[in-house]
């Protein structure tokens, strides 16, 4: 929008008062357009809006603007006017190229709630055959009302089935493809910290046609009548509104009432076919039908983050569709999950590495960024194309960049620092965005406010003894081995007795990068050079940090390490003397600010930027530690 311009002229130092301040004619003003009283013009009324538009910019003309404020200030004076009229032009001509904003009129016809856009004049039916006893209540972008079951339920403006109105707040859900499926481990150690499950909706190589499907936003309409046998056996089913799709698909499913296994191995030309899980009587479903995704249809009113479309936009495998139905698909999506509240945000998508800047793919995701934050508003997008060419993400990961890295946040593309290849982000960078948006989730309050005090993750290891150690009873949190079977619960505790061959790594996903965690040791070996071994922070799947329970091979006590590239190195002081069984350690991490505890005092510090971002803690199995039993392990927040 081109600014109106404002004439301006110079004008020099106000000039001296007469004994009554008044001033001469406009023609005695001085060459410079001096002035003389303050607060009354001594220059046309154009001119004194220069001056003062001019003085308001300048700190070192307060005096002048005292002066001319008082002018402005005053209806009839001929700068007020002036002003009036040259900023209201202004004013008329950004409003004239703002949309419209739209009301809807709300009105109860034959029983069913309908809604007319004074906008647009399109009226949407809400409501169908429910009998409504109180309500239709306009509330935020839908309208309220109870029905004679009784129900409170919530329907946008915009259309869609009616819905409860509250957020399941102990639930969030993530969907899309590779970029969800890569956040998911963080983004379930999240969820933990607000006290929710995380329900991974993210599945590599998928297109948005299938994501939204399998969110039920969209659900697969049969293309043509097929008749299910009453046997197991598998039927061809297809699609009319599917193109034909090149990945793999195993997802439990609901078809004509009957509950079955959809399958499609990967390839174009590869069939889809519909499994029933349990023999019954044979089923004709007519084509129109609709097919529901059952893993995740009780996820609707979770607070959600939406993710789809990244491989049709890119390109990436076969069966994608145009970036208008994507933006148009997303959308709807969004209307069609949450509640009144609106808790759901939609998570954009980042330009991939090495990506020409010619490539129409550049375009389309840019697009869909733009046109779906429009929709859905800042304050529900998440702008992550932003976040990975940002200088913020270096500091949030620990990695110093390259100078083709930053080459590429200069185009617009994702760095290869943060890349496990073109299209992916890698370990580091996952955790990274998860805490970045953990501090949406923290700045929106969308969850209840966690108790300080409260574990995120804890397990106190009181279940049959194995060396799958499942998941944490806090949390939900499921733990890994670096290698399979050197870890075992035995007589309700953790043990080393089987770790051989290298030092290994068993962690669980966290959610929380700046922590306390902490553990009991039930029993140490005879010595220091058989009590290694200790509480790890920070683990990238290769590096990590740890509190050692002993200081070396041959001085008992407490030491802090670090392993990078394979190679392990004492960082910061260390406390000696030997630590008893049932002693309480406790490693808490604050950035790069390390503090180790002993039965909740001070004894070792350190200061060390690795992994500052990592959210995954656990504990070290040292080939010289194998009589190390731990107990009663927990996460919790920095108090």
């Amino acid at each position: 929008m081109a600014r109106p311009v404002l004439r301006t002229t110079a004008r020099g130092k106000q000039g001296p008062r007469g004994p009554e301040g008044e001033r001469g004619p406009q023609g005695d003003q001085g060459p410079q357009g001096e002035r003389g009283l303050p607060g009354v013009n001594a220059v046309p009324a154009d001119e004194a809006v220069g001056t003062y538009l001019e003085a308001e910019s300048s700190n070192a003309r307060a005096g002048a603007r005292v002066a001319v404020a008082a002018d402005v200030a005053t209806p009839g004076n001929p700068i007020h006017s002036a002003l009036t009229e040259q900023v209201g032009a202004q004013i008329d001509e950004v409003v004239g190229t703002l949309p419209r904003p739209e009301g809807f009129a709300v009105e109860v016809l034959d029983g069913d709630i309908y809604a007319t856009s004074d906008l647009t004049g399109i009226r949407r039916q809400l409501t169908d055959g429910l009998t409504i006893t109180d309500g239709p209540h306009m509330r935020g972008p839908g309208v309220l009302f109870t029905t004679d079951t009784p129900e409170t339920l919530w329907v946008p403006f915009r259309g869609g089935d009616p819905r409860p109105p509250e957020t399941d707040t102990g639930k969030l859900a993530g969907w899309g493809s590779s970029t969800m499926a890569g956040l998911g481990p963080g983004l379930a150690g999240l969820a933990n910290v607000y006290g929710a499950t995380y329900y991974s909706g993210g599945f590599s190589g998928q297109t948005g046609q299938v994501i939204l499907a399998r969110l039920g936003s969209r659900k697969l309409r049969l293309a043509a009548d097929v008749t299910i046998p009453a046997g197991t056996s598998q039927v061809t089913v297809t699609f009319s509104n599917l193109t034909p799709q090149q990945s793999a698909l195993s997802f439990n499913a609901r078809l004509g009432g009957i509950d079955g296994l959809l399958q499609k191995a990967a390839g174009v030309g590869s069939p889809i076919t519909f499994q029933r899980h349990a023999s019954g009587v044979s089923t004709l479903v007519e084509a129109g039908a609709e097919l529901t995704f059952t893993g995740g249809e009780d996820q609707r009113q979770a607070v959600t983050i939406l993710n789809p479309f990244k491989n049709d936009l890119a390109r990436n495998v076969e069966g994608w569709v145009d970036v208008e139905d994507a933006i148009t698909w997303t959308i709807d999506a969004y209307d069609w999950l949450g509640s009144l509240g609106r808790q759901v945000v939609v998570l954009g998508h980042f330009v991939d590495t090495d990506l020409a800047d010619d490539d129409p793919a550049r375009e389309r995701i840019l697009r869909w960024n733009r046109e779906v934050r429009a929709a859905v508003g800042s304050g529900h997008f998440l702008d992550l194309a932003g976040y990975v060419t940002s200088a913020r993400v270096w500091t949030d990961t620990g990695i110093t960049p390259t100078s083709d890295d930053l080459a590429h946040q200069a185009r617009g593309n994702k760095p290869p620092s943060l890349s496990t290849d073109s299209l992916h982000l890698n370990a580091t960078a996952n955790a990274a965005v998860v805490g970045w948006v953990g501090e949406f989730f923290d700045r929106v309050h969308w969850f209840p406010t966690p108790d300080p005090n409260a574990p995120v993750v804890a397990d106190d290891f009181n279940r049959a003894d194995s060396t799958d150690l499942g998941t944490t009873p806090v949390g939900g949190a499921t733990w890994v081995q670096s290698s399979p079977g050197q870890f075992a619960i035995a007589g309700n505790k953790l043990t080393m007795a089987n770790v051989s061959g290298a030092n290994r790594v068993l962690s669980v996903e966290t959610g929380l990068s700046s922590c306390r965690v902490r553990a009991t040791i039930k029993a140490l070996g005879a010595g220091p050079s058989t009590s290694g071994g200790g509480i790890i922070v920070g683990f990238n799947g290769t590096e990590y940090i740890w509190l050692s329970t002993r200081v070396n091979g041959s001085t008992a006590g407490l030491q802090f390490y670090k392993l990078v590239s394979g190679s392990a190195s004492a960082i910061g002081t260390s406390h000696t003397g030997a630590v008893a069984p049932d002693s309480v350690l406790e490693v808490r991490r604050d950035g790069d600010d390390l503090r180790g505890y002993l039965d909740g005092v001070l004894v070792c510090a350190a200061t060390d930027s690795l992994n500052a971002s990592a959210t995954r803690h656990g504990f070290l199995g040292h080939l010289q530690g194998t009589a190390l039993e731990w107990d009663d392990f927990e996460v919790l927040p920095l108090d």
